[in-house]
């Protein structure tokens, strides 16, 4: 390459280098961080988004997008529940497990929180402590049909007691 050409394309190299950080830096400073204290407004729409991907079954992005929500902030089950099912479809079981155990404490009588916590066990191939989960879950709700359907699955793999 002559003198002439690599001075013509050094700048241009050189432009692709510095707006590429450039439009990175811009990137990042949108994107909500969990050190950022979250108006219940911001944190509803970024609630949202993630329970979005759930149903898009986009898990990976949904556990990434809402792990920097503060949602014993607000009190809203919601967020908690959103964040343990994306941990759970992740692998990320010592998150949901922890999640799953404040949502015990504070809503224990909740046969949504019961089942997904027993669907977490499943997950996991530990199918006794799925079954207690989801029984109980059923004796508060008697006639849900996704708890139904989980212990219907349960069941399709092995015996149960």
């Amino acid at each position: 390459m002559n003198n002439d050409m690599q001075r013509r394309s050094t700048p241009n190299r050189l432009s692709r280098t510095i707006l590429f950080p450039a439009a990175f830096l811009t990137l990042v400073a949108c994107m909500p961080s969990s050190r950022q204290a979250m108006s219940p407004e911001m944190q509803r729409g970024v609630v949202g988004q993630g329970i979005e991907l759930l149903q898009q079954r986009r898990y990976e992005e949904a556990y990434r997008h809402l792990r920097g929500i503060d949602p014993m902030s607000t009190g809203d089950h919601t967020a908690h529940m959103a964040y343990a099912v994306a941990a759970d479809m992740t692998g990320n079981f010592r998150t949901s497990d922890r999640i799953y155990a404040e949502l015990g404490e504070t809503y224990p009588e909740r046969a949504v929180v019961l089942n997904n916590r027993g669907y977490s066990h499943m997950l996991r191939g530990e199918l006794d402590k799925a079954l207690v989960y989801l029984r109980e879950a059923e004796r508060l709700d008697p006639g849900n049909a996704v708890i139904r359907n989980n212990l219907d699955m349960l069941r399709s793999v092995g015996p149960t007691r």
